[in-house]
């Protein structure tokens, strides 16, 4: 996955899901093995933290995993989720002010903040993407836990549900918004090949975009799933 088809990018994501719960099941494991430290997993997320910050300094990289600090933060977050369950901390947060503050962070971070994401991340702006991203993270989980009380909570269910077709075809889709983009600004055809999309006059296009990357995999797997036939075929890719 170092090298790959542009339309399957994204798949990124499962290479580092894939390395970072072999690492933190290793990490866990060992501990586990040669001491009973109640608090062992804070250590492991200190330390993976750490090695994520070394190994970008250092700009650590191996064959076919590429980029090792990368594997490291992956596994920062991935250690997160049990240290967030083990030390109930949605719990401690969960309350209006607390949220009202991460969300104020988030948002200050996205002006404060050059450009960075996971893939895209510097010396400089691990710790403040490391801040930004764990507000994010509370503020979502904090926000998700109040929509049990509404409808709306079927939808979000029935999305997470079929995440992954969704992560497989976003991209593809996205084509079909260029189309719409392209026959609306009378663009020249060959910009639909642009990757990821068309970036000119998207002020309000991201939402064209969003409607048609969640929407278009949903039906494409609703109708392969109609018959006993396809439905067959379909499950073995999802």
């Amino acid at each position: 996955m170092n090298e790959h088809e542009q339309l399957l990018r994204s798949f990124w994501f499962l290479k580092q899901l894939f390395l970072s719960s072999i690492l933190v099941s290793t990490f866990t494991f060992s501990a586990n093995k040669l001491t009973h430290y109640k608090h062992s997993s804070l250590i492991i997320l200190f330390i993976l933290l750490i090695m994520t910050l070394i190994s970008k300094y250092f700009n650590w990289s191996l064959p076919a995993i590429w980029d090792i600090s990368l594997v490291f933060m992956s596994s920062t977050f991935y250690m997160s989720g049990h240290v967030f369950r083990r030390y109930h901390i949605l719990e401690k947060v969960d309350n209006k002010a607390t949220i009202t503050i991460l969300f104020l962070l988030s948002i200050i971070g996205l002006f404060v903040l050059p450009w960075t994401n996971m893939l895209e991340y510097t010396r400089t702006t691990a710790i403040p993407f490391f801040i930004v991203a764990y507000a994010g993270i509370i503020m979502t989980l904090s926000i998700s836990k109040k929509t049990e009380k509404y409808s709306i909570k079927y939808i979000l269910y029935y999305l997470g549900q079929n995440t992954m077709v969704i992560f497989a075809l976003h991209m593809l889709c996205f084509k079909i918004g260029n189309l719409i983009k392209i026959a609306f600004y009378d663009m020249p055809i060959y910009r639909l090949a642009e990757f990821q999309i068309i970036y000119e006059h998207n002020n309000y296009y991201w939402i064209v975009y969003t409607i048609i990357g969640i929407s278009i995999p949903l039906l494409i797997d609703y109708m392969m799933k109609l018959s006993k036939t396809t439905k067959k075929i379909w499950n073995y890719f999802v």
